[in-house]
């Protein structure tokens, strides 16, 4: 019987036909990829970079497309060779949209006077390490109808109602059935030091509508006193108005720092 092709058994790798009688061992390189090619040939790809992928072509072996940059995602792209290209996100957003961001550097107030509209029917605004530079104080909310030019302060445009409770248990209730403003802060304590903080939720509904206006809020905070206290409530603009601009600030003084970002939550399609 006639052997074309002695192999010698200590090679290492795999063995590989040629197709026409002849043997051969070939090596692999750890990590690499065998791929077939023309005439049943198999190539090792070698050790790919971080993040490569194989594509084909449609028309010969699979080539190696490198990844892309931080953020981008892989696309299919008929002008390309291979079919796909890396690219940035596009025409994608989540239910929340950030329309506006607001930071107090000893800020007499915070106001957000533009994008408050039909667009959407739900606004949720993120309040971020809020304190003052005035000790017994609380943080409040006003409404406008023209754009933020002024804001209703009247004696009975607004009523509220909301719950504090802090680490010791104790409860302190803040509303009025008519008031010039709607409170967020319970027990005119608001922290005025950078470990004397607010942060929480304030949602503001379809201020767009022919009905009152109406909003919830929810914040943890320190007080000035160094006690936790967790703050629920609601209250509502009592008047048949298109509220375009919220504004948020303290009863007296300004606010030193901290943020607060305005978001829209989509309509449900």
């Amino acid at each position: 019987m006639a052997v074309n092709n002695a192999l010698n058994i200590s090679d290492t790798g795999i063995i590989t036909h040629d197709g026409a009688g002849a043997f051969s061992g070939s090596t692999v390189t750890e990590g690499g990829v065998l791929l077939a090619g023309a005439s049943n040939a198999v190539t090792d790809t070698g050790v790919l970079t971080k993040g490569t992928v194989l594509v084909g072509d449609g028309a010969g072996a699979p080539t190696e497309l490198p990844v892309g940059s931080n953020g981008q995602v892989l696309t299919a792209a008929s002008g390309e060779a291979s079919g796909v290209e890396w690219a940035a996100v596009s025409g994608v957003s989540g239910p929340w949209v950030l329309l506006s961001t607001a930071t107090a550097s000893a800020s007499a107030s915070l106001d957000f006077d533009s994008s408050i509209d039909s667009t959407y029917n739900l606004y949720v605004f993120i309040l971020d390490g809020l304190y003052a530079a005035s000790a017994v104080q609380e943080l409040r909310l006003r409404t406008s109808t023209d754009g933020g030019s002024t804001y209703d302060s009247g004696g009975s445009d607004y009523k509220y109602g909301g719950l504090a409770v802090d680490q010791a248990g104790s409860q302190t209730s803040v509303n009025s059935s008519s008031a010039g403003q709607i409170q967020l802060s319970a027990g005119s304590n608001f922290g005025t030091a950078t470990t004397e903080t607010a942060s929480g939720l304030v949602w503001l509904y379809n201020p767009s509508g022919t009905g009152y206006t109406y909003f919830n809020y929810q914040l943890s905070m320190i007080d000035d006193g160094t006690l936790y206290q967790g703050i629920s409530g609601g209250g509502v603009r009592v008047s048949a108005a298109d509220v375009d601009a919220v504004q948020f600030s303290m009863t007296s003084g300004n606010l030193t720092a901290g943020s607060i970002r305005m978001y829209g939550v989509s309509n449900p399609s």
